[in-house]
């Protein structure tokens, strides 16, 4: 239920549940911490991508029983947790409709790309919010405070060009050709040592967390 590659330096992870809207189970977070531990290691890779298949990018968590899904919000919390602290820069190529918790997902990389019809809802369903509460500070580290107060408690959904305005989204990038081009976007970044990007991820990284 996702795929993983290496295109030109970059690791490209896609979630591939586009029936389910690429909303990640406990298999598929498990399965991206595995790649990701890998990738850290591996010289070859410089840069990490996350996507979506079809037309979503995702839509957050599954849900199962209580059991369930206090096993799976520890491993939610745990991924998003790598992420945020990865050694290599990430980047989310927004590739459709993004809500809920998946904007999560989006915030914790370090970039993200879009195309011109992409939107996001920020708001977290009413019945998931006092489990999930712990990781909404992600989204305040990419949005203005009052802004993404707002998206978060009205729900509003914005576009890209929305998004990109209040500095959510870093760049769009054109619809067609959308996975090429977000590769060349990033060729930029990888055609420089990897040493020198790992320090300055880490410089960031110690700037952000102080």
């Amino acid at each position: 239920m996702l795929y993983a590659k290496i295109i030109n330096q970059v690791g490209l992870i896609t979630l591939a549940r586009p029936w389910a809207y690429n909303v990640l189970n406990d298999y598929m977070m498990r399965e991206m911490m595995k790649i990701l531990d890998a990738w850290q290691r591996d010289q070859q890779v410089k840069m990490i991508m996350i996507t979506g298949e079809g037309d979503i990018f995702c839509y957050g968590t599954d849900l199962g029983n209580d059991v369930e899904e206090a096993c799976l919000l520890e491993n939610w919390g745990k991924l998003l947790n790598l992420i945020s602290r990865f050694p290599k820069l990430t980047v989310a190529l927004i590739n459709g409709k993004t809500r809920d918790t998946g904007c999560e997902l989006a915030a914790v990389c370090d970039f993200r790309l879009a195309h011109p019809d992409v939107i996001l809802c920020f708001e977290h369903h009413s019945h998931r919010l006092t489990s999930n509460i712990d990781h909404v500070h992600y989204l305040f580290d990419r949005l203005p405070y009052p802004k993404g107060l707002e998206l978060l408690v009205t729900g509003k959904e914005i576009n890209s060009s929305e998004a990109y305005s209040i500095g959510f989204i870093n760049k769009i990038i054109p619809k067609s050709n959308f996975l090429e081009e977000a590769i060349n976007w990033c060729e930029s970044f990888t055609r420089r040592n990897l040493e020198l990007l790992l320090q300055y991820k880490q410089a960031a990284l110690k700037s952000r967390h102080r």
